[in-house]
């Protein structure tokens, strides 16, 4: 970034006492200047007021989903593809994540065909409607500490899932170790409809009905995010 400032001469010469204050201000200016300016380009650690950024390992991260049936449950895996943390002092202040849609998996159905038949379902517009939404994505605005023996932080943010964007609050225990900071949240629910996904709701179909699935999907998220500048390999 370069300092441009205009000067405007009196056109009548300038005395030397006068040239030389005058070259004296201008290099006092342009020093200051480079020195802004050296400010803005260094490569500096973060201060802690200004927050650390942080990169999620993808490979290391992983979200746990079930889901609920009159007579059964099912049980799988998504995982991001991206995201950015920001903490400050002990709390996150900031975090961006998008979430890989097409990565659905079953775990609990061990037949192919019957997983195969599962996730295909998952995918289909009345569910996730994964061919027009191949990515759901999640923010945290802030968190707050906690005191609880096994979790450490609330955290309040939004979820986006087919187009739609909601707020969600979780609990997490978030550790650091070096430059590696890891989140476990507990197990919370976020109820479908409120996404419009509303298949097998037993809010829209009769109860009695075996095709009926529970309005809410525990949700578990699994995070591990280092120092941006940290190699991830």
């Amino acid at each position: 970034m370069y300092c441009v400032y205009k000067v405007i001469l009196d056109t009548k010469p300038l005395g030397r006492n006068m040239r030389n204050i005058y070259w004296i201000s201008l290099i006092s200016l342009l020093f200051v200047c480079s020195c802004k300016e050296k400010k803005q380009t260094e490569v500096v650690p973060v201060a802690e007021e200004n927050g650390i950024s942080l990169k999620v390992d993808t490979a290391a991260s992983i979200i746990y989903w079930k889901g609920f049936g009159p007579k059964t449950e099912h049980s799988g895996t998504l995982k991001l593809k991206e995201g950015i943390i920001t903490v400050v002092g002990n709390n996150v202040k900031l975090g961006g994540f998008i979430i890989d849609m097409n990565t659905i998996k079953c775990t609990s159905i061990t037949d192919a065909a019957n997983n195969k038949k599962l996730v295909t379902h998952l995918n289909r517009g009345d569910f996730f409607n994964v061919a027009r939404y191949p990515e759901a994505r999640f923010t945290i605005y802030n968190s707050t500490e906690i005191k609880s023996d096994s979790l450490t932080h609330r955290l309040n943010g939004a979820l986006e899932l087919i187009g739609m964007e909601k707020g969600v609050t979780f609990d997490a225990k978030i550790t650091k170790n070096g430059d590696t900071y890891k989140a476990i949240t507990a197990p919370f629910n976020i109820d479908r409809t409120l996404w419009g996904i509303k298949y097998g709701s037993n809010t829209v179909y009769d109860a009695m009905q075996n095709s009926i699935v529970e309005d809410n999907i525990q949700i578990q998220v699994v995070i591990t995010a280092r120092l941006e500048s940290t190699d991830l390999k």
